[in-house]
């Protein structure tokens, strides 16, 4: 039986956190080993985890190395020792059979080729003609099933990135070094929590964004860079395009210091500087 290590990046939210772990679980094919990765500035979720998950694999960092970080941190103490890698954000909750399904395809599609990584449907991801759909560059950390041969070729992810895109550029990195990715309709994960975007329109033109600084920065900066990094240029003037119409959108609505971090953004992005930055860190 393939040995599998779960993986779950947290931050402050233990309440959100214990449903998920209580989901992974009630599967049918429960992982070997747990770990979560803490970069909650408390004790909360340390006390929660030890209150009713005492098995669970803890790792705090309590200055916050972003979930880019957080998950580069967790495949690290994870793949050595396993043949999958199977990666949650601390608010998902997956149907019963989610990983047994995961697990299946990526087996049945391993002898037929090279497969990286396979990945589960969420709410608004509709089956069409085929149980199975081969993804690009939609990694996702989020119910996504990484083979540990993958990592040993391509390496850790990109941890500098501190949040947002890291895991399109290791979806790219994957396809790039020879593997496919799969969506597997049959396993199904639901979010607890989305990240408080909003929508609005510009006259007729409609448009989406964040509603905190620090992830509008961080949204850009990273895409920006990680298109640019694997010359995706059509795509970095479409992401530069909407950039501006957001900004607009904010610069409409008073919101000043949103539209300052797209600008920000944009600017690092193509500029090639990464890491966290101090005026925008999570509250």
């Amino acid at each position: 039986m393939e040995k599998i290590a779960a993986v779950v990046v947290t931050y402050n939210r233990p309440h959100i956190l214990k449903k998920c772990l209580e989901s992974m679980l009630a599967q049918t094919v429960v992982p070997e080993r747990i770990y979560v990765i803490d970069n909650s500035p408390g004790t909360d979720t340390r006390s929660m985890i030890e209150t009713y998950f005492s098995f669970v694999k803890y790792e705090h960092f309590p200055d916050n190395i972003g979930s880019e970080g957080g998950y580069c941190e967790g495949i690290k103490l994870a793949y050595e020792d396993s043949d999958y890698v199977w990666l949650l954000d601390d608010d998902c909750v997956s149907e019963k059979n989610a990983l047994a399904e995961l697990l299946k395809w990526a087996i049945m599609l391993g002898k037929e080729g090279k497969v990286g990584a396979v990945r589960s449907a969420r709410s608004w991801d509709s089956e069409k003609d085929s149980p199975i759909l081969e993804i690009e560059d939609l990694f996702a950390w989020r119910g996504t099933l990484v083979s540990s041969e993958v990592v040993k070729k391509t390496g850790l992810p990109e941890k500098t990135l501190f949040l947002y895109g890291g895991d399109m550029e290791y979806g790219l990195r994957i396809r790039k070094a020879g593997y496919r990715m799969y969506l597997i309709f049959s396993s199904r994960i639901d979010s607890l929590d989305f990240s408080g975007k909003i929508q609005g329109k510009i006259g007729t033109v409609r448009t989406e964004s964040y509603t905190q600084p620090f992830r509008i920065y961080y949204a850009y900066r990273n895409e920006l860079w990680v298109h640019i990094k694997y010359r995706e240029y059509f795509k970095a003037l479409k992401l530069f395009l909407h950039g501006v119409k957001n900004f607009c959108f904010h610069i409409t609505g008073g919101k000043i210091k949103r539209a300052i971090a797209i600008l920000d953004g944009i600017t690092d992005g193509a500029k090639k500087k990464l890491g966290k930055r101090r005026k925008y860190l999570p509250s």
